[in-house]
């Protein structure tokens, strides 16, 4: 499905989770292309009492505020 712009090689980032850690992110490019990673953490950190399906929500929101044109999903996973 290359000549439809689809990609089979997705990128991910490999981390040994510690304690401190509190939360996994797994969103699409739509997320990823419009958002850096303190925006997301900015977002975790200030709704930190939400549950994780309105944290996904606020991400996504934001990458459709900040203009993202690709589809967007997300998944919020909590650790602590």
């Amino acid at each position: 499905f290359k000549q439809y712009g689809l990609e089979n090689c997705p990128h991910y980032m490999e981390k040994i989770i510690n304690d401190e850690d509190m939360y996994i992110i797994m969103a699409s490019d739509g997320v990823w292309d419009v958002l850096q990673y303190e925006d997301i953490a900015n977002i975790c950190f200030n709704e930190e009492n939400k549950d994780t399906d309105a944290i996904s929500k606020s991400i996504v929101q934001s990458a459709i505020d900040n203009g993202s044109a690709d589809n967007i999903s997300c998944i919020v996973i909590k650790l602590n």
